[in-house]
């Protein structure tokens, strides 16, 4: 017997798709309108503009007034790109797929450089040593240690940073660690391992 249920076909409309270098960090943004049988997006990123992997999953919205507006910021701190290349794939509650046009975003690598901490050793077992960017020294720098549950080990405050510091961790379990620099709302994520 054939099948005769309803055909359910993509009404999805893009108003607007951007990806825009914004200091260390790549924003990309959408908006939609006609989400029929929409389940979710995936956020694709190149370096070379053929292959994709995924970069993040957002769920389609229910909006009431039938249009829906999507955010995902993808950080870039240790990219080595000239370029990096984003799509959407729209994918419905059938399991089909529909890929949308391609973003190409220019890196500015003295800027993405000038944002890079240097952690050494690591792994580490006793003392780390973080150097910050240049431009960050003589201002105040917060430095945190977080553990894998996302949860601050060691916090320390710095009104007037030189360009390196040097924290005992020894006590610390062996295990993976973030280290968080951040300098005047501009935040850097370096991992570690301890040992």
């Amino acid at each position: 017997m054939p099948d005769l249920s309803p055909i359910q076909y993509f009404l999805l409309s893009f108003i607007n798709f951007t990806a825009l270098l914004n200091n260390n960090k790549v924003d990309v943004k959408w908006i939609t309108t006609n989400e029929l049988n929409v389940s979710h997006f995936i956020v694709e990123k190149s370096l070379d503009g053929i292959h994709f992997t995924n970069a993040a999953i957002v769920f389609s919205q229910i909006s009431a007034n039938n249009y829906a507006n999507y955010s995902y910021t993808d950080h870039i701190n240790q990219s080595q790109a000239e370029y990096i290349y984003y799509r959407l794939l729209t994918i419905d509650n059938n399991g089909k797929s529909q890929t949308s046009e391609v973003r190409k975003v220019q890196i500015d690598k003295a800027a993405v450089d000038a944002l890079l901490i240097t952690t050494y050793p690591n792994p580490v077992s006793n003392e780390i040593h973080i150097a910050i960017p240049n431009g960050w020294q003589n201002k105040k720098i917060i430095y945190e240690i977080i553990n894998q549950a996302g949860i601050p080990v060691k916090k320390v405050e710095i009104a007037n940073s030189t360009k390196k510091q040097i924290f005992n961790i020894s006590q610390l379990s062996a295990g993976m660690y973030i280290i968080k620099v951040s300098c005047e709302g501009v935040a850097v994520l370096q991992k570690i391992i301890k040992i």
